[in-house]
């Protein structure tokens, strides 16, 4: 999603698996993902980019397998660390691409 205007997702609390990518990116006020904690598996790339107010990734700390890249890049308000722990939750063994943390 790009949308400006999503402040959370928790109208996908029942979502268990993607059958290719997540994509979220610019949105600006989302704090969390939390609405996001029913999922399991994501079965392309993992793309959390530019979230201007975005502070945990608890929410997806219950997936156990990409199957593609994860790309965690220019949030800014995501406190040091929180991007590492969300991979260490999946378990790196659990990505089937690259993995990519940036500030």
């Amino acid at each position: 999603a790009d949308n400006s205007l999503i402040t959370d997702v928790y109208a996908l609390s029942s979502l268990t698996e993607i059958g290719n990518y997540l994509f979220l990116s610019n949105n600006h006020d989302l704090l969390n993902i939390n609405g996001l904690s029913s999922l399991e598996t994501i079965g392309g790339n993992l793309t959390l980019t530019n979230h201007a107010s975005l502070v945990s990734l608890e929410g997806l700390h219950g997936v156990k397998k990409v199957g593609g890249n994860v790309k965690i890049k220019f949030n800014s308000s995501l406190p040091e660390g929180e991007a590492q722990e969300l991979i260490d939750a999946i378990g790196v063994s659990k990505i089937s691409g690259t993995i990519t943390i940036q500030d």
